[in-house]
């Protein structure tokens, strides 16, 4: 299954194509700036401040996830068994949905585990339609980006 701009579901990677093809012209309806630290206990705190285009603006909701690339699985059961797979933007953690402020801006926070690859995580904030949850926006970040605690 395959999710194209949030809204729409497809298993046919034709229908995925031209879906692709037609939202990748299209300027974002919200565009974020976004700031990262890592707090005193080791999560990341991501300050998001979203803007919208247009005459009319839409309610939107925030949401954040942390990913990581380059995870290694030895696959032990199924038609997979005895390989081993390499993934990529593997979702470790996911925040609430939350409205931004009168501003636009929202403090979305995420843990950050001991085990994880640094260097290969980052973070993802999603602005979406909360009745439909279509992605209006998207801003990413590095964890080797992130400032440190107490800055």
């Amino acid at each position: 299954m395959l999710v194209v701009n949030g809204k729409r579901h497809t298993s046919s990677s034709g229908e995925a194509t031209r879906w692709i093809a037609e939202h990748a012209g299209k300027p974002p309806v919200a565009t974020i700036a976004l700031e990262g630290r890592v707090t005193a206990d080791g999560a990341a705190s991501l300050t998001a401040t979203v803007r919208q285009a247009g005459k009319e603006p839409r309610t939107v909701v925030l949401e954040a996830v942390a990913w990581e690339n380059d995870l290694t699985t030895k696959i032990t059961a199924g038609e997979l068994k005895g390989e081993t797979v390499v993934e990529w933007a593997v979702v470790r953690a996911a925040s609430p949905r939350i409205a931004p402020d009168k501003d636009g801006a929202a403090t979305l926070t995420l843990p950050i585990a001991r085990d994880w690859k640094l260097p290969n995580t980052g973070f993802l904030v999603l602005a979406r339609d909360p009745a439909t949850l279509e992605i209006l926006g998207a801003a990413s970040i590095l964890h080797s980006t992130l400032k440190p605690s107490g800055r």
